[in-house]
């Protein structure tokens, strides 16, 4: 559509007046302004033109006002994701800024903690924002308010079902969660597997020391244990796989040299292990990566790293 700006008189062979050229230029100055302007999309698909401004990484620089529209069309067409750059956001700006995580969220956890609001053996939790569902190597962290009696408990997060909490990928003992303790969960395809349990049996630990003869399950065997660790062994390399004589605590970490580089935690109950227990990858050169997980005793685990350099691994026996 026309705006309203246009010239007053159209010129024929005569003598330019003061009234005349008074009327143009105050015509250009009162009129001269966007609703006087024409528009510059006379059809839909005129106003659905694009320019990209950076195409291939090169800056591709506007000819005309026109030009310059279509730029920007451009850049809001790709913020908001939609069709067409005039159509509504799925969801603003003030919605994502007052939903979503901020960067002090990230500092308090908010995103991955909660309390537990079921019973004990059953436990429930919600986190927000809502995971669409469960994805191998999430971990949240959560209060359990009531202590397991069972060997099989289970955590339900946000609806997702109720799944089995393992130690190990093996079977908890009654008491591995205590009543009001804070538990770190890492969910690995078919389970919940807590990587801070209490490690109870049927030793009773004082000071440090197992004091009784025997802990269920292959841990203690002396009738006293001078400490709950054995001794630490560093010469453990990387992408190879090794079985475990106790229960393990494995740490890992490594430099980024180049490009994109992991760290993964693999155990199973097989001579090659395929189970993926925990990961953890960046890409920042110079930055480290690095994992922690335990192992259960008759169990193999390696530490796969993708990188060219060398995984600094740290292995250290609980019990015997």
């Amino acid at each position: 559509m026309a705006g309203t700006f246009s010239r007053i008189k159209t010129w024929i062979a005569e003598v330019l007046t003061a009234s005349d050229l008074n009327a143009e230029f105050d015509n250009i100055i009162n009129n001269l302004d966007p609703d006087g302007i024409d528009d510059a999309s006379a059809t839909e698909g005129a106003m659905q033109a694009v320019a990209d401004p950076y195409p291939a990484s090169v800056s591709s620089l506007a000819t005309n006002l026109r030009g310059e529209f279509q730029r920007t069309r451009y850049l809001i067409k790709q913020i908001t994701g939609e069709a067409q750059w005039y159509i509504d956001p799925d969801v603003s700006l003030a919605t994502i800024f007052s939903t979503y995580t901020t960067l002090a969220d990230v500092q308090a956890n908010a995103m991955n903690y909660a309390v537990d609001t079921g019973v004990a053996d059953a436990y429930v939790v919600t986190i927000s924002p809502v995971p669409a569902a469960l994805t191998v190597g999430m971990v949240i962290v959560v209060k359990i308010i009531n202590a397991n009696l069972t060997t099989t408990p289970t955590l339900n997060l946000n609806g997702l079902g109720a799944i089995t909490i393992t130690r190990n990928s093996g079977a908890l003992n009654a008491g591995d969660l205590k009543a009001n303790g804070y538990y770190l969960f890492q969910y690995y395809t078919t389970g919940w597997n807590v990587i801070n349990p209490m490690l109870m049996g049927t030793a009773s630990i004082i000071n440090g020391a197992v004091t009784t003869a025997k802990l269920a399950d292959g841990a203690v065997t002396s009738a006293k244990a001078s400490g709950l660790f054995g001794t630490r062994d560093t010469t453990k390399v990387k992408n190879t796989n090794y079985l475990s004589a106790t229960d393990l605590i494995i740490s890992a970490y490594a430099v980024v040299e180049s490009g994109f580089d992991f760290v993964e935690g693999y155990s199973d109950a097989t001579a090659t292990p395929t189970t993926l227990i925990t990961k953890s990858l960046i890409s920042v050169v110079g930055y480290i990566v690095n994992i922690t997980f335990t192992v259960k005793k008759g169990d193999y685990w390696k530490v796969a790293f993708a990188g060219a350099g060398s995984a600094n691994i740290k292995v250290t026996p609980i019990g015997s």
